[in-house]
């Protein structure tokens, strides 16, 4: 008799018939699977065409009478995943750490898959965009690392629904190493500020602006994939625990748009670079400590800095800035200022 443990008990079905009808085409899907992607050749294969219930194949876990969970993983599985199409049930897919090629379209129509990790694979192609959609919406991961024949660009924007109001809602997103290339907007920037943890290291994403350069800084948290009993380590970005942001002199372009999905920032130097438009996204920054975006080409007033009551050190020198410094009397823990250069009015009495 095989054990059978709570993960992967079927509600008791009265006729052996019924149950066998219910998983027909779960069965089929699975039968053909094993035969296309060298099932004999698995690292394990327990279960697998030899017992008649599923439930006891090696990586199947079965729900209401249908496969739910699939893990593969390390499992020296070769081939595509064209016949994983029919598993119309399917919320977990775990085949990292093979030899899976082909495309990623034969997800895009299962629409309960909520974790899909498929990381250290040889998949290539367009990435789905329903199938990213999908999991917008359902919650749940994305991981691809290092499946190097990706090449659609970059354009997250896409991702929105009519009147770009979608929320990304992604546990983790990882795209790192898969050759991607192209850039990444502003709007798509704070849509990945919902997710939390993300990767794009390892690819051609390089808009030369502020955005871009965020997207690839290096990870805070990690994911593991393990193959062939060798573990591979991915870090990855959480944008909301971010406390440095450090680009002096990186030529980078844009706005400071983008750092307000950063909220616990403490310090940011982006001196000696191309940065335009006002200082209102600081806003949101009440942790910041440390501020030098002296030499590039912001203006407007200084008034949202008034809310930065921990600043220890500002440096805004040679920007187009104007009006009062009366805002800067109110960082009671300034100790050191710079504006120079700039078109700042009144003196130093706005600073008692």
């Amino acid at each position: 008799p095989h054990p059978m443990s709570s993960l992967n008990k079927v509600a008791p079905v009265a006729d052996a018939d019924l149950l066998r009808e219910a998983q027909a085409p779960d069965l089929e899907a699975l039968i053909a699977f094993y035969v296309t992607t060298q099932g004999t050749q698995w690292s394990n294969r327990e279960g697998w065409l030899c017992d008649e219930d599923i439930q006891y194949w090696h990586g199947v876990r079965i729900a209401s009478e249908r496969v739910s969970r699939l893990h593969l993983a390390g499992n020296c599985v070769s081939g595509c995943l064209n016949e994983l199409a029919s598993l119309t049930e399917l919320m977990y897919l775990n085949l990292a750490g093979n030899e899976i090629q082909g495309t990623l379209e034969p997800l895009a129509g299962l629409k309960h898959l909520k974790h899909v990790d498929l990381r250290v694979n040889q998949l290539q192609g367009a990435l789905p965009l329903e199938l990213i959609r999908m999991k917008c919406r359902n919650g749940g991961s994305l991981l691809l690392h290092s499946n190097p024949g990706f090449t659609l660009p970059v354009n997250f924007s896409t991702l929105c629904d009519e009147g770009g109001s979608l929320t990304w809602h992604f546990e983790h997103l990882d795209l790192s190493d898969c050759s991607l290339v192209g850039g990444c907007s502003l709007e798509a920037f704070q849509m990945l500020a919902s997710i939390g943890s993300f990767s794009f290291k390892g690819n051609a994403i390089n808009g030369g602006d502020l955005v871009n350069f965020l997207i690839g800084l290096e990870g805070v948290s990690t994911l593991t994939t393990t193959k062939y009993n060798k573990t591979t380590t991915t870090k990855c970005t959480v944008l909301g625990l971010i406390e440095e942001v450090d680009a002096y002199n990186e030529g980078l372009k844009g706005t400071l748009g983008a750092l307000e999905c950063l909220p616990l920032l403490k310090t940011v130097v982006l001196s000696s670079n191309a940065l335009e438009g006002g200082l209102d996204p600081l806003r949101a920054l009440a942790n910041l400590t440390h501020l030098e975006l002296g030499d590039n080409t912001l203006c407007g007033s200084l008034e949202s800095l008034g809310s930065l009551v921990a600043l220890e050190i500002l440096v805004l020198r040679n920007n187009c800035l104007f009006g009062t410094l009366d805002p800067i009397g109110q960082l009671v823990q300034l100790r050191v200022l710079d504006v120079f250069d700039n078109k700042l009015e009144g003196g130093l009495d706005a600073l008692q």
